[in-house]
């Protein structure tokens, strides 16, 4: 293995996430070359530096994997110049500490599905955790290109109301969760990025191709799924549905 081989599987190779036969190779190229093995030392010690100061917050996924990005691809760290690097790592870390400390720590992206539909719908889910309604406007428009309408003529002339919403985790996927209610029963609306359906786990994928564009029910709960332009959601409640199906329209009118 020559030194730019193993160099490019230097992250994976010290993050544990390779097959036996490519750890032992770059394991082996480790001991016989002093340039890469110098390399392969000041990762490990940038990457323990954050993790132990790191670990005693919480941190969101998300997060925790872009800092290992920077620092991974970091031109410092390329020179060798390891002070440089702690020197980097140290201002990333900053930046990590002044962000949990100035977020609100209940509104950071968890796993929210269960496998369970009648639970996910109707958990209780703490009010300190949920978007303001200018929030959830402007994550619908930002992040997904939609909007939310309550107007009668776009829901059947169902009552709609809007409880809150929240960034979440759903099948690992990035997500934002509306908890509205339609003719007073509760509903949940989780929309996620098309482009993410791939890597949601095989038995939602499944429930999503049965779902796409009709009605099925899963532990007594009716699930539809749809798509806006490049935002596609999942709909449940135990209400019927048709009431939801047009309250979520492209961001511009």
């Amino acid at each position: 293995m020559d030194c730019q081989t193993a160099r490019k599987w230097m992250s994976p190779y010290l993050d544990s996430e390779l097959e036996t036969a490519k750890t032992f190779e770059i394991g082996e190229h480790l001991r016989a070359c002093e340039p890469c093995r110098r390399r392969f030392d000041a990762e490990r010690h940038v990457d323990d530096m954050l993790r132990d100061r790191l670990s005693r917050e919480s941190m969101p996924p998300a997060l925790w994997h872009q800092l290992r990005k920077e620092v991974n691809r970091s031109e410092l760290l390329s020179g060798f110049r390891i002070p440089a690097v702690i020197a980097t790592a140290a201002g990333i870390m900053l930046f990590a500490v002044l962000y949990m400390a100035s977020g609100d720590r209940s509104a950071k992206p968890s796993e929210v599905f269960t496998g369970q539909w009648a639970h996910y719908v109707n958990q209780s889910v703490p009010s300190e955790s949920m978007l303001s309604d200018a929030e959830i406007e402007k994550a619908l428009l930002d992040d997904y290109g939609l909007r939310f309408s309550t107007a009668r003529e776009d829901t059947h002339r169902h009552p709609v109301k809007v409880m809150g919403g929240r960034y979440v985790l759903f099948g690992s996927q990035p997500a934002l969760e509306l908890r509205v209610k339609c003719c007073g029963k509760d509903a949940v609306i989780t929309t996620f990025l098309r482009s993410n359906a791939g890597k949601l786990p095989r038995g939602i994928q499944e429930l999503e191709r049965e779902a796409f564009g009709k009605d099925v029910k899963r532990d007594g709960v009716n699930i539809r799924v749809n798509t806006v332009g490049e935002a596609e959601f999942f709909i449940a409640s135990e209400h019927y549905l048709d009431g939801l199906m047009d309250a979520i329209q492209p961001g511009k009118a």
